[in-house]
């Protein structure tokens, strides 16, 4: 168990007697007294060898098998051929008039809300009373108004407006591909052959094996007992 656990038990065991409602004051105020906390301790861990650890030293032998490659017969070659350019008519869109853009004004968009702002924020405060040893939390109410205020939903813009181009279509003579020189490639021919092959080299390694531990437990004070405050029902 670590030290946070025991902790977090020690302060959920005082919260629970703070806040149990059989003791709760008169009035439906928050009273609290003095009262004596008890020693804090938890229980502690720590590991030890049983057996240290050691290093083993292993070999492997080679392995060998048949690989079937793959070898050229043929070589491949490059054969040079000539195409005449190509032409023909194109039928394209032209701009007769280019695209103009207008502007129109949008007004604002406005609202009314209506929000609660507080005048004079609440709170709390403590009353002690029989010398210290009570307290009590008396509230104060907040004071609040609700006013109204205009809010832009969404401001003025300029807005455009685009008129499209004019466009108009006519043909043109036009070469859709030029003359070239192609080179056309004869790829080789391949065949497969057999041929013994290690597939792994002779290794040696080493294996470490690790310790092998235990777990040792006991128990340490963390923290002595002092004085809290308990809810009280006075």
């Amino acid at each position: 168990m670590s030290l946070r656990t025991v902790a977090s038990a020690a302060f959920g065991l005082a919260f629970t007697l703070m806040t149990s409602p059989a003791l709760a004051c008169h009035g439906g105020a928050e009273c609290y007294e003095k009262v004596r906390l008890p020693d804090l301790y938890r229980t502690v861990e720590r590991p030890v060898v049983v057996r240290p650890g050691w290093t083993e030293v292993r070999q492997t032998p080679a392995v060998y098998g048949t690989r079937v490659d793959r070898v050229e017969v043929v070589p491949g070659r490059v054969d040079v051929v000539r195409e005449p350019a190509v032409y023909g008519v194109v039928r394209r869109a032209e701009m007769v008039a280019p695209p103009t853009v207008a502007y129109h004004m949008l007004p604002a968009v406005t609202r009314t809300v209506h929000e609660t702002v507080v005048i004079r924020p609440g709170g709390s405060r403590w009353v002690y009373s029989e010398g210290g040893r009570r307290k009590c939390r008396v509230a104060n109410p907040a004071v609040t108004r609700t006013v109204a205020r205009t809010v832009v939903v969404a401001p003025a813009q300029r807005v455009p407006v685009v008129q499209p181009a004019v466009y108009r279509e006519v043909a043109r003579p036009v070469m859709i591909s030029p003359p070239r020189v192609a080179q056309v490639y004869t790829p080789p021919v391949y065949d497969w052959v057999r041929r013994p092959v290690m597939v792994q080299a002779p290794l040696a390694y080493t294996v470490r094996h690790a310790p092998v531990t235990a777990t040792e437990r006991f128990s340490v004070k963390v923290r002595s007992g002092g004085y809290g405050w308990r809810r009280s029902h006075w």
